[in-house]
């Protein structure tokens, strides 16, 4: 008869045990196995009890080997395994009857590389059952890059199932080429990553026929500063090779930083001796959350505008952004941008402690900033529908920030309803001996606006024929503020709204503006621009969302940053 499945039991001192392990698997309703027992140098009647199995079914083939862990042991009987699937059971638990049956069934099913189950805990001290699943059986399939978000999904101890070599059946072929990693703690979850990362298609069954033992003399009982250690290095082995592999790291990086908190607070507790193993994690710990963003509830609030056909554009706005700045709520005014697209957003956004609104407004056709900025009625109408900040800050399109922005927020405006930048080009303004401002990056007063005399004098000037102006840089929002306007620096000190034609100087610490507003009639990434100013734009739009959180010291972009992008 054709051996389908290889079961392999690596066998430590379980004298107590091993025959409620064995009978269990040799009662099952599938019975097309072998099993591969490893007798990793028992010292108890454990060798005795195998023997005694093995004569009485030729399903079992006995090794034996000198004690070198349960690692060893496992990889031992991989090598001995002649089987299409491998299941892998500990020798102090036990399986249903129906247990191998139902795993092979599916991965023939379902042609998974991996099928994997929850599993009941039994505990030997109070001969308890303990259940982690709570709804009706289902079935879900994953690939290598779904399947990592188990990883931080404790919810019926689905993350714990999934680490662990046992309540699983591999295909042979997969486990080509790995082993468990020898001497390690954490051993099953670094080799279960690595046979994860290599499958195509992982499914999970809602059951839980596989009965693991806890038992009195459990690891937990003993835990060391060096088992704390390893634990730790496990896990930022597993980042390591996530991060190369560039899958998203914010839970990951949640669940490393509670790990070192758990650990520091459990040597403390227990008294343990605080060797340099421990200053290192507290090292590490203090260095994490010095370079973190720290959680604000007074966010600095931006408002974008945009079509969802120009979403690199508003997507590299954003990048820019978030390079340089923590701590950010966005409000986009749009029509058309999908729900799920400010999911994705909010969860990306998360990291930096920064967040994405939907400010959704009827599609009349004339979508664009103009509709926003250039009617003082429909500007307000925005901030008083959507906005809670004092102050908010209104960037066209095709937008890009260099630096942090926090000089611009805190900067006290006084009773001024807006502050910007004055015109470049404003020729009818300066033949009537006045200049206007540009509307492409505007930082507005809320708290001033909101009183009823401003707003109700400014509104009221809008209705009026004779403040309308004719010209392409000139609008209605311009003429109402225009004797009652902040008036930024153009050289950067607060706020640069620089062209790549112009003449203006760069602050002593920038190498280049601050804001940058790109021609509307030039495109940003096109052959029409300056080069430089095009690499600024491709830099922001090319860079990896989990690079954005690099810039710890959120530094000014600086030349060398293009330099190493262009390489």
């Amino acid at each position: 008869m054709k051996k389908l499945v290889s079961i392999i039991v690596p066998v430590f001192n379980v004298e107590k045990y091993l025959r409620q392990c064995l009978d269990s698997i040799l009662g099952q309703t599938f019975n097309q196995f072998e099993v591969i027992i490893v007798n990793d140098g028992s010292t108890d009647n454990s060798g005795a009890i195998c023997q005694e199995y093995v004569a009485r079914d030729n399903r079992i083939v006995y090794l034996e080997k000198e004690n070198g862990g349960v690692s060893e042991a496992r990889n031992l009987g991989l090598d001995f395994a002649t089987s299409e699937y491998i299941i892998f059971i500990d020798s102090d638990d036990w399986i249903e009857p129906t247990y191998v049956e139902v795993l092979y069934e599916k991965i023939e099913e379902y042609q998974a590389d991996i099928v994997f189950e929850n599993y009941t805990s039994f505990n030997d001290e109070d001969s308890n059952f303990y259940f982690h699943m709570s709804n009706d059986y289902y079935e879900e399939i994953y690939d290598n890059y779904s399947v990592m978000n188990l990883l931080n999904d404790s919810r019926e101890s689905k993350n714990a199932a999934l680490i662990v070599p046992w309540a699983k059946i591999y295909r042979k072929e997969i486990l080509n080429d790995l082993h468990f990693p020898l001497a390690r703690t954490g051993e099953d979850a670094l080799f279960n990553l690595k046979v994860f990362l290599k499958s195509e298609k992982i499914v999970y069954i809602h059951k839980g026929s596989y009965i693991y033992r806890h038992r009195g003399e459990s690891l937990s009982r003993n835990w060391t500063v060096d088992w704390f250690n390893e634990s730790l290095l496990i896990q930022e082995e597993r980042l390591s090779m996530l991060a190369t592999l560039g899958y998203p790291l914010r839970a990951y990086k949640k669940g490393y930083m509670d790990s070192l908190n758990f650990f520091i607070s459990e040597i403390e507790n227990r008294k343990l001796p605080k060797s340099h193993i421990f200053y290192q994690m507290k090292e590490k710990r203090d260095l994490l959350n010095y370079l973190t963003p720290m959680h604000k509830d007074n966010k600095k609030a931006i408002i974008l505008v945009s079509h969802f056909r120009n979403l690199y554009e508003i997507q590299t706005t954003i990048k820019s952004i978030c390079f340089h700045n923590r701590s950010l709520r966005f409000y986009l005014v749009n029509h058309d941008f999908p729900c799920e697209w400010f999911q994705l957003m909010d969860r990306r956004l998360e990291e930096f402690d920064s967040e994405i609104v939907d400010c959704r407004i009827p599609d009349d056709g004339n979508l664009n900033h103009e509709c926003i900025i250039y009617d003082f009625k429909s500007l307000y109408s925005v901030i008083g529908d959507f906005v809670g900040e004092d102050k908010v800050l209104y960037l066209g399109q095709n937008v890009i920030i260099t630096k942090k922005l926090d000089d611009l927020f805190d900067m006290d405006m006084g009773e001024y309803p807006v502050a910007t930048v004055r015109e470049h080009d404003s020729n009818m303004s300066l033949k009537q001996g006045k200049f206007s401002f540009d509307t492409g990056v505007i930082l507005v007063n809320i708290s001033s606006l909101k009183k009823e005399k401003a707003f109700r004098a400014m509104t009221d000037k809008q209705d009026e024929s004779s403040v309308k102006v004719e010209g392409v840089c000139q609008n209605n929002l311009d003429c109402l503020c225009k004797s009652n306007w902040l008036e930024l620096d153009s050289d950067g000190n607060f706020l640069n709204h620089c062209m790549y034609f112009t003449n203006d100087s760069m602050v002593s610490d920038q190498d280049f503006p601050g804001i940058i507003s790109y021609s509307p009639y030039s495109e940003s990434r096109g052959v029409q621009s300056n080069q430089e100013y095009r690499n600024i734009w491709w830099f922001y739009h090319n860079i990896e969302w989990t690079e954005l959180g690099g810039n710890y010291h959120l530094h000014a972009l600086r030349k060398h940053h293009l330099d190493s992008s262009l390489r």
